[in-house]
Formats: C-alpha cells, sequence, structure tokens
C-alpha cells in the first residue's frame, strides 16, 4: 500500500494538536460515536469514495463498516469483488502502521486499541477479486 492515500494526507498536513482538540471536541458532544478517515486503495480501477470522514456508534460491528463501504460503492463494485479493511496507525516517530481488521469485533474495540496518535481512526479499504471472474474461469455471477 502507498504511504498515505490522498485524503489522509490532507488531514495529517494539520497540527497534531488541532487534530487531538478536533477529535476531543467531537468525542465530547457524542462520546458512543468514533471519528474516523476511510480512503480506498484502488491502483487499477481508480475508484474513489464519496464520503471520506465517518462516525460510527461504538458498537456497530466492523462488518457493519465494511457494509458501508459496499453500500459507498455501489454499482463501481463488481459482484466478484470483495471489500478487506485495514486500519492504519500512525504514531509520533514512527513509521504507518497498517493491520487487518477482524469483521467480528466492534467499532468500539477497535477504535480503541487502533486509534491514531490524534485520537482518529484511519481506515483504508481495498478490493479484491476474490470469487473469480467468469470470462476467466470463475464461478458464473
Amino acid at each position: 500500500m502507498p504511504a498515505q492515500p490522498r485524503p489522509f494526507l490532507a488531514f495529517r498536513a494539520q497540527p497534531l494538536q488541532a487534530r487531538q482538540d478536533r477529535a476531543a471536541r467531537l468525542r465530547s458532544d457524542r462520546a458512543d460515536l468514533c471519528p474516523m478517515l476511510m480512503a480506498l486503495y484502488d491502483p487499477l480501477r481508480k475508484r474513489t469514495l464519496q464520503r471520506t470522514r465517518f462516525f460510527g456508534a461504538e458498537s456497530m460491528s466492523m462488518a457493519h463498516v465494511q457494509a458501508i463501504v459496499r453500500r459507498e460503492l455501489g454499482e463501481r463494485l463488481l459482484p466478484t469483488e470483495s471489500v478487506f479493511l485495514f486500519a492504519r496507525t500512525f504514531k509520533e516517530g514512527g513509521p504507518p502502521l497498517d493491520t487487518g481488521v477482524l469483521l467480528s469485533r466492534s467499532l468500539g474495540d477497535t477504535y480503541s486499541s487502533l486509534q491514531s496518535d490524534d485520537h482518529f481512526l484511519y481506515l483504508v479499504a481495498t478490493t479484491e477479486n476474490a470469487f473469480g471472474h467468469p470470462k476467466r474461469g470463475g464461478p458464473a455471477a
């Protein structure tokens, strides 16, 4: 994966203290919501998400977040493609760390364990042709 998808670059260019204050302000308004930034890594088809900033309830499962990404992609997602989620964790002085997200965990658990130093959860969604292609010998759609 690239160093940082475009939606992360502009946001991470802001000073750390400003991002931390923003996260604290958002969490103080609604403590049950987790602030997330999401990007789609899709170098071949050059697709993007319409929205990149999301709030999710702590009780929501990561499978529900995956379904939101699938819904955002809509008709641009082929029936043979699967969506995978990764959390990108930024810590001061270190390189970004990508971690696969367990879909059975709640968003609150994922947020508490994989949030970055600015208290935002950065998610990278990627697609993969996981089910074959009808014209290439895969199952029929």
